[in-house]
């Protein structure tokens, strides 16, 4: 089997990308009111709405818990981030679920960056939080973020 060096391929330097990091808003109340089964369902409806809102080749990933993380290759400027946004908090409030969710959006930015870009996604994430949930916050990819 052949070793690999850890290091991404260099063609991940000149692709574009947004990071997304979600949090479902009050997920606790659920495991904790109808139990685990429950959350678990949700879950899988919540992941199911993301994976509609982006395309075939994005990633989109359980992070832990009621968290998710969502990579979006191939962006060429911010206005996708607005729209990324958007797009996934209405797919949340859509659903037939006693759950919202906030989205922290970093980028774009070099896909070779794309662990920095998730730290700087989940801060923005909670500035979400802190301003109320249920919507979401783009921060722009520097390369000192993170």
């Amino acid at each position: 089997m052949p070793r690999r060096s850890g290091r991404r391929p260099s063609s991940c330097a000149s692709v574009n990308v947004l990071v997304a990091f979600c949090d479902l808003d009050d997920f606790k109340t659920i495991n904790d009111d109808l139990g685990h089964h429950a959350g678990d369902e949700v879950l899988c409806v919540v992941a199911d709405a993301l994976r509609r809102v982006v395309r075939g080749r994005d990633l989109v990933a359980r992070f832990g818990g009621d968290e998710f993380v969502i990579v979006v290759s191939g962006v060429e400027g911010e206005t996708e981030a607005r729209l990324l946004g958007e797009r996934l908090v209405v797919s949340v409030r859509e659903l037939d679920a006693p759950v919202s969710l906030s989205v922290g959006i970093c980028g774009p930015g070099p896909a070779s960056e794309t662990t920095l870009m998730r730290r700087a996604a989940d801060e923005a994430m909670y500035e979400t939080k802190r301003a109320g949930k249920n919507s979401w916050t783009h921060r722009r990819w520097e390369p000192t973020a993170g």
